[in-house]
């Protein structure tokens, strides 16, 4: 990669997630990416518990962090509401309550977009996180196996 790594947009399409916001933005703002060159968007779809409240107290103190509104409360549409403010050259979208295992994510992201010439990226939705109750290991089981995946 250059020295000038592209800049990174991680949209966060939310609402009453006031149990794991604070942490899935601390995820993203521990990764080693150079820190001007990635924004937080933070859309909220009218949230009715304390979302709005931790997420504007974690945006006063990081100029990283922008909370947008998404009055039609849809994730879709939340999606949309952050690609459209996004200012990065990649724009990634990270759901409100995601456990993020390493430090490398957006840095491997926008490696292997440039490396590869491409301009779309998915990976598997990481579903084991160590707070997983019974029932949500179980779904995970179900969802890595053949019932999870329509297989042709």
């Amino acid at each position: 990669m250059s020295d000038e790594q592209p800049m990174i947009s991680v949209v966060i399409p939310i609402r009453n997630e006031e149990r794991f916001i604070a942490q899935t933005i601390a995820y993203v703002q521990a990764q080693d990416y150079p820190r001007e060159r990635m924004e937080i968007l933070v859309v909220d779809g009218e949230s009715d518990d304390r979302t709005v409240e931790i997420v504007s107290e974690i945006a006063a103190n990081d100029d990283r962090v922008k909370l947008l509104r998404n009055p039609r409360r849809l994730s879709s549409a939340a999606r949309n509401v952050g690609a459209l403010a996004a200012k990065g050259e990649i724009i990634t979208f990270i759901d409100g309550h995601t456990y993020i295992d390493n430090t490398q994510l957006l840095q491997n992201t926008a490696r292997l977009m440039t490396e590869k010439n491409v301009e779309a990226l998915s990976r598997p939705q990481f579903l084991e996180t160590p707070e997983n109750t019974e029932f949500q290991r179980a779904v995970a089981l179900a969802r890595r196996s053949a019932i999870g995946h329509v297989l042709d």
